[in-house]
Order: C-alpha cells, then structure tokens, then sequence
C-alpha cells in the first residue's frame, strides 16, 4: 500500500487535532487537596500529592522583607504524620515532608538546602528552609515561613495536587 502526500498531510492533521483536544483533560486531571483531611486521606490510599508553595504570599521569619517571588515544588513520596509537641501542653496532627538540595545561592555560593515542610490538622503551613555548607553541615541561613493551604481560588500560598 502507498500512502501519498496527501494522505500524510491529512494524518498529521489528525494527529495534532487529537493532541490538541486532550491536552486540556491532561492538564486539568489533577484534583486541588484543599484541607488537612484530605491531604492525610490521598496519602492513605497511596497516591501521589505534589505541594506548590509560592513564597511571596507566606509570612517569614527575616528580620528584613526580601523580594522573594521564589516558587517551590515538593512531592510527598517520603512522608510522616504525628502530632508535634508545639508547646508545653499543646501537641498537633502533621503531616511532614522535607528534601535536601544542592542549589547554588547568590550570596553564599553552593549551599545544601534542607526545605522541610509541616501541613497542620488546622490547615496552617509551616516551612523552614536552612541552608548547609555542604562540606560539614555546618548551618549558614535558616528561615521559617507561615502560610495557609490554599483552595486554588484564594491568595494563599500552598496548593495540593492530588496526581493519582
């Protein structure tokens, strides 16, 4: 059988219709997490949930306001759920997920960055992002940020994509 110019112009056509029509399915075929209790429920089941943070829009711990529209990613592959002693007579649900990262900073040069983060039963966020001289450990930066979990319609600054 010969295929002509014609025919291959009419299935490439093809072909980019059909990419084109399903690429709104696969890009919308994530569910936003919008509580604790949801979050806590996907990871029960196994499936896969990514935290996208936007930093600018969560409270820190700098003495001074840095311009920081840094946008981070975190896939809950390893994770742990316990309840943290928050004060004296106060222990809380959380979930918890951290990485390491070499990264390579504008003040300090190549630096470790240990990002951990704590979604609390309240839906509060909790973020330390320390910085490590990856030669001994030794701690050269270390921030905290607070922020809410987000619906995806709000300004908060932590959605949860439920991937599976």
């Amino acid at each position: 059988m010969k295929i002509n110019n014609k025919q291959i112009g009419s299935l490439f056509v093809l072909i980019i219709a059909l990419v084109s029509t399903n690429q709104p399915v696969l890009a919308n075929s994530s569910q936003i997490l919008i509580n604790y209790s949801e979050l806590l429920n996907a990871l029960k089941n196994g499936n896969q949930v990514r935290a996208i943070i936007q930093l600018e829009k969560c409270s820190s711990s700098l003495k001074y306001k840095e311009t920081n529209d840094a946008i981070g990613g975190m896939n809950f592959t390893v994770f742990n759920k316990y309840k943290l002693q928050v004060d004296n007579s106060t222990k809380r649900d959380v979930i918890a997920t951290s990485i390491n990262m070499l990264v390579k900073s504008s003040r300090y040069g190549f630096v470790n960055n240990y990002v951990r983060l704590h979604i609390f039963e309240d839906n509060s966020v909790e973020i330390l992002s320390e910085f490590l001289d990856p030669k001994n450990y030794s701690s050269i930066k270390q921030t905290t940020f607070s922020c809410q979990l987000s619906n995806g319609k709000d300004k908060n600054a932590v959605i949860l994509y439920n991937l599976s």
